[in-house]
């Protein structure tokens, strides 16, 4: 019997080649892009199982508060101190290790780049083991200015001889801090004592070239601020219990040692680093973790994807089938056992489903190229590690396939034999084809929904870039500084020099700009109440506002050089600060107080000369309050440059203030960035987000309409004998037509109705992680509404035209 019920479903299969080809290259496309995205969450929920002792190891966090909100997210930095008293104060702490990013000018080959370095402790390798590719990694660790490289890094620099590459000496600089003097340049040569492996895909730490902490080299701690990457293992006898009494009592410990800094508070915790790219809600200045917005638009878009196919794959299943009534009947007759049939063609429905399966994650080879860039992850789908989620695959590809057969066989069963002989299809099709009309739904119901959702995050993203945020970004950069040593002739010969370049429409100093992520906190209050409040702060010049088109609401018409201590508020901060709104504060004081690391305290008067508007950067509502000082000290080495341009034909005047600064400053990395290109970095992982679900629904948006088109043909074809007959009773064709149309137009008007609120809602939940959101508008809604409707009549026109040119006596004959 399995023989020839196989023999007759190929036969099946040939006449109906294209609506199968249809359904299986549909499961085929969405096996091979869950496959990829089902590989790469389940490497981020198993980020960092490569490291030994993985569940026993642990990274500080810290919670900062500013003026009693959250500062930033939870942070996965701590404050430097937090190693060295650990293991004192828990006795559930075996041992501690750091990890402190720095950048520094490094100058590989005589060439002077921009890098970052990070130091650890010597025992960092003892937490997170490396393959040694070259040299010798103990005495990187134990030799004064040794320098570990990963093998990328030295490959890029130096070539694929590796072994010739130790002892090389790298010079590096840097910028301390030194208190009230501001900052000092830092110079250590480091000679390169061991090649390492790269950190595999899975993991949260990043980094390029290490070096160990040494007393007087490392660079120095603010000890206010969380800088350092800090981690602890707990002893093997701490379990469940221990580690909860452990959390329990974590800040009451260590809270006395937090230095304090006005209205700054912060509290310290834990997490385990397993799993910490997917689970933690930490943010890691290392390396990105999923957050949860993404995970959710990535799941979601995902199953609805592979909904949709298995939509497919069930409609062209159930009309294939409905066409075998008879075959069953007979089988029946002839002593056939309905769990025989039942079992058969759920065999059939997996193996098929299970093939597609198959194909789409050999296929998903190829997508994670296209996949990788968006995804900002190597994703490797045939690694041994990942043979769970083959096998899930390929037994959810089982389920569907059962599922899709499961449901006409038993319909076969519960019919008589010979009632399948008289009537073949209507056994399957459902008496009136209620389940064909379900079906329909569906298709709607996601088409609705794959739409609306591409729809919504373009719009967001679109507007995350484009909004009005009170100032401009075009033909704007930001020139980074050349050091201490070079402070005087930076902003004098070298700001002097761009000025007079051809091209440059002005220029003026700032220690941050938007989107550079530099902004300061800093203690300011009333004079008179004298309530400290740690601000956001800018230190920018006069021309700062100028150059970002931003007018001011109201100004001093005073001349601001001379006086002391300019600064601009916008109205937030002078609320905040207490004044009763922004035109009250101007032409007042208020002091800023300096906490230095020795103990001293100074207070500076400001004057406040403007009144800003809100610039707005899509992100972090406190920095609405804002403080802009005018006055960039001497001290403030790191302030750049602000530089407008004008683009002509013939580029930007870029390459000519880089020769200048070849010229004045050869020894320091020229830093540069375009606030337009830092605007799409900072949105970049909506983009790439953007990117993929739209192209993810773009797939299920073709399947969806292919599949409704398909159940159109098919529920058409059914109802021949019915529309045969309503012409014979003397219905016109405009009458049948209609009656045609209602009964499929209805399940695809229902299926788009119920898509509207279910997207709205998710929709909803997602904009809620921006504080600038732009939702769809009803008319967008609509619009959406009439065209999966206008698309369902046209996809029925077809048909309807084609049943309604038939004879009804030719169909009754043959019917």
């Amino acid at each position: 019997m399995f023989k020839s019920y196989m023999k007759a479903s190929l036969h099946l299969w040939r006449k109906s080649w294209l609506g199968v080809s249809i359904a299986f290259l549909g499961l085929i496309f969405a096996f091979s892009i869950v496959s990829v995205i089902a590989v790469y969450l389940y490497d981020n929920i198993r980020s960092d199982s490569w490291i030994p002792d993985n569940d026993k190891i642990y990274r500080v966090t810290t919670d900062s508060l500013f003026n009693g909100q959250p500062l930033f997210s939870l942070s996965s930095l701590s404050h430097g101190f937090v190693a060295k008293q650990l293991p004192d104060s828990f006795q559930e702490i075996e041992t501690t290790t750091q990890l402190y990013n720095v950048d520094v000018t490094s100058n590989y080959k005589d060439i002077a780049e921009s890098a970052t370095i990070s130091f650890v402790h010597q025992n960092f390798f003892e937490f997170f083991p490396a393959t040694v590719i070259a040299g010798n990694l103990e005495a990187a660790l134990n030799a004064p200015h040794g320098l570990i490289l990963t093998r990328s890094h030295a490959t890029a620099i130096y070539g694929s001889d590796l072994s010739a590459v130790i002892g090389t000496v790298v010079p590096m600089s840097w910028r301390n801090s030194a208190g009230e003097e501001g900052t000092r340049e830092k110079k250590i040569d480091f000679a390169i004592r061991a090649i390492i492996d790269d950190l595999p895909e899975n993991t949260h730490l990043a980094y390029k070239q290490l070096a160990v902490f040494n007393e007087g080299d490392t660079p120095d701690f603010n000890l206010a601020w969380p800088q350092v990457y800090t981690y602890f293992k707990v002893r093997g006898d701490v379990h469940e219990t221990g580690l909860k009494l452990l959390k329990d009592d974590f800040q009451n410990r260590l809270e006395d040692l937090i230095p304090p800094s006005a209205t700054l508070q912060s509290t310290l915790s834990f997490e385990p680093i397993l799993g910490a790219q997917f689970f933690s809600e930490t943010s890691n200045g290392l390396k990105t973790g999923v957050s949860e917005r993404y995970t959710a638009g990535l799941i979601t878009i995902s199953l609805l994807l592979l909904a949709t196919a298995a939509l497919n794959f069930v409609n062209i299943f159930t009309a294939l089938n409905s066409l075998r009534g008879r075959e069953v009947a007979i089988r029946r007759i002839l002593g056939g056992r309905s769990q025989m049939l039942i079992g058969l063609a759920m065999f059939e429905g997996a193996f098929v489903a299970v093939i597609a399966a198959f194909l789409g994650y050999l296929a998903a080879y190829d997508v994670t190229v296209i996949f990788a860039d968006i995804l900002a992850a190597e994703i490797d789908v045939f690694a041994f590690e990942h043979a769970g989620v083959f096998s899930g695959l390929m037994i959810t590809a089982a389920g569907i396939g059962c599922l899709t057969a499961l449901l006409p066989a038993i319909k076969f069963m519960g019919v008589k034999p010979e009632s399948l002989m008289r009537d073949n299809q209507g056994a399957v099709a459902g008496g009136r084809g209620r389940m064909r009309q379900v079906f329909v739904g569906l298709q709607a119901f996601v088409m609705t929904i794959t739409i609306l959702a591409a729809l919504q995050i373009w719009f967001q993203v679109d507007h995350l870039i484009n909004f009005d945020r009170g100032f401009k970004t075009d033909n704007l950069l930001k020139i980074e500084a050349a050091g201490k040593e070079n402070t005087a002739a930076f902003r004098g010969g070298f700001m002097e020099a761009v000025k007079q370049t051809p091209g440059v429409k002005g220029v003026t100093v700032a220690r941050s700009v938007p989107f550079d992520f530099s902004t300061y906190f800093v203690p300011f209050a009333h004079i008179e109440t004298g309530d400290l409040k740690n601000m956001p702060t800018s230190s920018v010049g006069v021309d700062y506002f100028d150059l970002l088109g931003v007018k001011l609401i109201a100004k001093l018409e005073e001349d601001w050089s001379v006086i002391e201590n300019p600064i601009v508020l916008n109205e937030h901060t002078a609320k905040k600060l207490g004044f009763a709104d922004g035109l009250s504060a101007l032409g007042q004081s208020i002091f800023r107080r300096i906490d230095y690391d020795d103990g001293r305290v100074k207070d500076a008067e400001y004057r406040i000369v403007g009144i800003a508007p809100h610039i707005g950067e899509g992100f972090a509502g406190f920095m609405r309050q804002r403080i802009y000082e005018l006055s960039v000290s001497e001290s403030f080495d790191n302030a750049g440059l602000l530089v407008q341009v004008e683009e002509t034909t013939s580029g930007t005047p870029l390459p000519e203030i880089e020769k200048i600064w070849r010229d004045m400053f050869p020894d320091h990395a020229f830093e540069v960035s375009w606030l337009q290109d830092n605007l799409r970095e900072t949105f970049a992982s909506d983009r790439s987000l953007a990117e993929t679900i739209s192209a993810i629904a773009m797939i299920a948006f073709v399947l969806a309409s292919s599949g409704l088109y398909g159940m159109a043909s098919h529920w058409l074809s059914t109802r021949r004998r019915e529309l045969a007959l309503r012409r014979v009773m003397g219905a016109s064709k405009g009458e049948t037509s209609k009656h045609a149309l209602y009964n499929m137009i209805i399940p695809v008007l229902i299926g788009a109705l119920l898509g509207m609120p279910t997207l709205w809602y998710l929709s909803s939940l997602w904009l809620e992680g921006y504080q600038s959101r732009a939702p769809l508008s009803p008319v967008i809604y609509g619009a959406v509404l009439v065209a999966i409707l206008a698309y369902a009549v046209v996809s029925l026109l077809g048909h309807i035209y084609a049943a309604l040119n038939e004879h009804p006596a030719k169909v009754l004959y043959h019917e």
